[in-house]
């Protein structure tokens, strides 16, 4: 970018994609309340010492480089996460997140104007992940969701991407993690199509 190279994606989009925890601390505003990128124990003693709802109940943390649902974790509390960090083994950084009983979890693909979505659900765990044992459903999107994942992928500078949000009981929607690409097991769009389309994108926005 220095030397004026157009990168297709976008820098931004590139590194999102690699880091949970960039996605938490620049796309925050639209993950629940309460999430965080935790660097180091100090910080995460300062979290649990402020109270709030970190500190009320169930937590789940995201490894910063795992994917397909293998770096998430459920905790009973903030407490047994800061014991694990304070033993040496909770690796830093991470991301740590309100657990949130009964959501849905709702994958889109976003390609130009075709946009997919599909929720998954898996009976035996809280990862819905389709890798981790999930099934996928045909799901419509609402204006709301819609916007949720126009705004992100606008700060985050992506042309493409898959967006997974979290549906709460009470009606609001909530990024949970975006990525330039990600699997179609459970998506109606073929390989050959998702190929063709990405494909398409990259031709428009090069230079």
């Amino acid at each position: 970018m220095e030397r004026g190279v157009t990168l297709v994606p976008s820098a931004l989009s590139q590194a999102l994609s690699r880091s949970k925890v960039l996605q938490a601390a620049v796309l925050g505003p639209w993950m629940p309340p309460s999430t965080h990128a935790v660097y180091d124990i100090h910080q995460l003693l300062e979290i649990l010492s402020a109270g709030g709802p970190l500190t009320a109940g169930a937590v789940i943390t995201k490894a910063d480089r795992g994917n397909a649902g293998l770096g998430v974790h459920y905790w009973n509390s903030l407490e047994d996460i800061y014991t694990q960090a304070g033993l040496g083994s909770m690796p830093f950084p991470f991301v740590v997140q309100p657990f949130f009983q009964g959501a849905r979890d709702v994958r889109i693909i976003v390609i130009g104007d075709y946009v997919e979505a599909y929720e998954r659900r898996n009976r035996n765990s809280f990862r819905n992940n389709l890798h981790c044992g999930g099934e996928s459903l045909p799901y419509r999107l609402d204006e709301k969701e819609r916007g949720v994942c126009r705004a992100v992928m606008e700060r985050g500078r992506f042309p493409y991407a898959h967006i997974d949000l979290l549906l709460t009981a009470e009606g609001e929607a909530y990024l949970m993690e975006i990525n330039l690409r990600g699997g179609i097991r459970g998506a109606r769009i073929t390989p050959e199509e998702y190929r063709r389309r990405i494909d398409e994108r990259h031709r428009r926005l090069a230079p």
